[in-house]
């Protein structure tokens, strides 16, 4: 038994099968390498989030090591400061003239107390006694205090001077210098 198929759907079965080998060729020419470029291309982003993720790993380790570096550069600074700040105590007509160039109060003398090897420093103390006011005399703390130097009052003592305007002041200074 023979069926045969009317040519009409003969025509269309025909299509149809066209039309399949048609997609299929499509698909494999045309769909086939976009399919392959998209998974290749999320290959490649698969990557670059490693990449990005070890270059982020990084970049924290650099921020970790700059904070350290800036401490350091902090702590640097502050060495040199205080050590710019160190009188020269070997040689010290310099500092005697630094400490006596202040004009507005008189000084009645000027005693080296002691003078002593700490570790690397010197320490070395003073006894100044001045005469002045009260506000050239706080004008000179202050001028003591503007001087590149380490310099702490110990003691310091009022009394009235000869003059009514006058107070003599007797101060005990330690310097650290090198």
């Amino acid at each position: 038994m023979k069926t045969s198929l009317p040519i009409r759907e003969h025509k269309i079965l025909l299509i149809g099968f066209a039309i399949s080998v048609f997609l299929i060729y499509v698909g494999k020419i045309v769909i086939n390498p976009i399919y392959n470029k998209i998974a290749s291309t999320k290959s490649e982003i698969e990557k670059l989030n490693i990449e990005k993720s070890n270059i982020l790993k990084e970049v924290e380790l650099i921020r970790g090591k700059e904070s350290e570096i800036k401490e350091k550069e902090k702590q640097l600074t502050e060495y040199f400061l205080l050590k710019s700040k160190l009188a020269n105590l070997s040689n010290p007509s310099k500092f005697f003239k630094d400490i006596t160039d202040f004009k507005k109060v008189r000084f009645i003398s000027i005693k080296p107390a002691k003078r002593e090897k700490v570790s690397h420093y010197l320490r070395m103390e003073l006894t100044l006694s001045i005469s002045g006011s009260y506000e050239d005399i706080y004008n000179y703390l202050k001028y003591l205090d503007s001087l590149p130097y380490i310099i702490s009052i110990k003691k310091l003592d009022f009394s009235k001077g000869e003059q009514k305007s006058y107070n003599n002041v007797t101060l005990l200074l330690e310097i650290v210098g090198r």
